[in-house]
């Protein structure tokens, strides 16, 4: 839709030069997805204290029943000493496996348990797993946890990994996106050039572009030294001559 305001106004002396500038705030939309760190401690001989870290990503925190989603498994273990290593994720019921793919080693889908094999010194290690959320899941809240064990020479500990957790969304009520909203804003006079007592009309017009809505739009034109404010009509909203500003409300 076209909104305008046409005012008129009267040179009393020296240069015209008329200031515009809008204000409105814009729709936005932002996806975020769930990462959790977790410290985890390593086999130093009888120790065990060499550190390292492993995150759980998950590609959507909201899935949809029969949606397809990849957990991330991915760790950077820094070790003075060789170190056999095992990750254990086990999909639970409400998930249906689909593919592992490990960056060292091998993974079982149906012990969940991922061979990482003997490490020593500083590597980086990944494990993507694709599963399928169940049906008869909506609305809830399913947790996924793997554990890790490492063994060096004389010391073996098992230590929980930093879990990824999805809330499966009910069909009737998805999550919405946010549309980004946008306007175009444009100012033209009738006349080019006038006398000092000459009447001078502006036109303000702000079109509507969506596709989202634009809330609380706000346009300003204050007048510059030389010119009084005479008079001005709005199409929608309302002008106060006292600060320029056009309150047009929401596109």
């Amino acid at each position: 839709m076209n909104k305008f305001f046409t005012s008129k106004r009267t040179v009393m002396k020296g240069l015209l030069f008329v200031a515009l500038f809008g204000t409105f705030a814009l729709g936005s939309a932002a996806l975020t997805v769930n990462q959790t760190s977790v410290a985890l401690a390593h086999d130093r001989g009888t120790s065990c204290s060499v550190a390292t870290a492993m995150s759980d990503i998950v590609s959507d925190a909201n899935p949809t029943v029969g949606e397809t989603i990849t957990y991330t498994l991915n760790g950077a273990p820094a070790l003075t000493a060789s170190t056999t290593i095992t990750v254990t994720d086990q999909l639970g019921s409400d998930l249906t496996f689909v593919s592992a793919t490990p960056s060292v080693g091998t993974y079982s889908s149906s012990t969940g348990v991922w061979n990482v094999g003997t490490l020593n010194g500083a590597s980086n290690i990944t494990l993507t797993i694709t599963a399928k959320v169940n049906a008869g899941t909506e609305g809830q809240t399913i947790d996924n946890a793997p554990s890790i064990n490492y063994v060096q020479s004389g010391c073996t500990q098992t230590s929980a990994a930093g879990s990824a957790t999805i809330f499966v969304q009910n069909a009737s009520t998805p999550t919405s996106t946010a549309k980004d909203a946008d306007f175009s804003i444009s100012k033209t006079a009738d006349v080019t050039s006038t006398v000092e007592g000459g009447i001078v009309h502006y036109t303000v017009k702000v079109t509507d572009l969506g596709p989202g809505t634009s809330y609380g739009v706000v346009a300003t034109d204050t007048l510059p030294a030389g010119l009084t404010f005479v008079s001005a009509t709005t199409s929608a909203g309302s002008y106060a001559s006292s600060t320029g500003k056009w309150t047009i409300g929401d596109l």
